[in-house]
């Protein structure tokens, strides 16, 4: 049996410790796992754990999550310090300012995290086709939301009815992956809030980090249109991003059709779970 005093133990002895005594609901034990996670990975031991060393730390963690998610996090931090014997009112002496407009611009998931979210929402067949739908469109949750199957040109398409500018309602042609989706889609539809609730809930056992989001996801279909070297011309139809085009195409077209559109599908793969 281990008889150190608690400031000798390592931060990530300590926050085993801390946890296993724990009585809280299974999410706020979630969250403290989190928090304490990203304090072990910062301090690697109590010693550092100072005045100074707390406000540096808290500087990091503010520029890339928001306030509401690092209060919670201060309640796990406050509670190890507590219980290592250090003053527990280190991280309370400093005022989180929230981080500068633009800085936290959204991160694409990647394969692995996708597969992950896929994991996570398995049980869930509303979330998962929410999910898939997300991924493959690059659409927020209101599009997702209000999605309905179309036929144009004799083609298989999506219509994404959102309204953030006149640009982002649009119809892009349907992958079979992504036919199958919405057909499970379309039997159990959540709204765009309960869709975003579901979706965070699972994604925080993932990143906690507010870069990471359902809208994630249209930064990483961007990613990989760009990376396909789709023409940027397709790509903004695709995303309903504005097109500054001649003025033959932005005042007298009506846009690509569905057709044109294909060569997105190829360029848009996911790793099947």
């Amino acid at each position: 049996m281990n008889h150190m005093p608690p400031k000798t133990k390592s931060p990530h002895e300590l926050s085993k410790e801390f946890l296993d005594h724990l009585d809280v609901s299974p999410g706020t034990l979630r969250e403290y796992r989190l928090a304490l996670d990203y304090f072990c990975r910062h301090f690697s031991s109590m010693d550092e754990v100072t005045r100074y060393g707390a406000k540096q730390f808290l500087m990091i963690m503010s520029e890339r999550y928001a306030l509401k998610s690092l209060g919670k996090m201060q309640a796990a931090w406050t509670g190890l310090l507590d219980h290592a014997g250090l003053d527990p009112a280190l991280f309370r002496h400093h005022r989180i300012k929230p981080a500068k407009k633009g800085f936290g611009s959204f991160l694409p998931w990647t394969d692995d995290e996708y597969l992950q979210l896929m994991s996570l929402a398995a049980k869930d067949s509303a979330l998962l086709a929410g999910i898939m739908l997300g991924a493959y469109t690059g659409s927020s949750t209101q599009g997702i939301s209000r999605c309905q199957m179309v036929l144009k040109d004799n083609m298989a398409c999506l219509h994404l009815p959102e309204t953030k500018t006149t640009n982002r309602q649009r119809i892009i042609p349907m992958a079979p992956i992504v036919m199958c989706a919405y057909s499970n889609w379309d039997k159990e539809r959540l709204g765009e809030r309960v869709l975003s609730k579901r979706f965070t809930r699972i994604k925080q056992n993932i990143s906690m980090d507010r870069r990471k989001a359902f809208h994630s996801f249209r930064v990483s279909v961007a990613t990989k249109l760009e990376n396909a070297g789709i023409d940027e011309r397709i790509a903004a139809r695709w995303l309903g991003h504005s097109i500054h085009a001649s003025l033959s195409y932005g005042l007298y077209s009506q846009g690509l059709r569905p057709a044109n559109l294909v060569p997105c599908l190829e360029a848009i793969q996911w790793p099947i779970p």
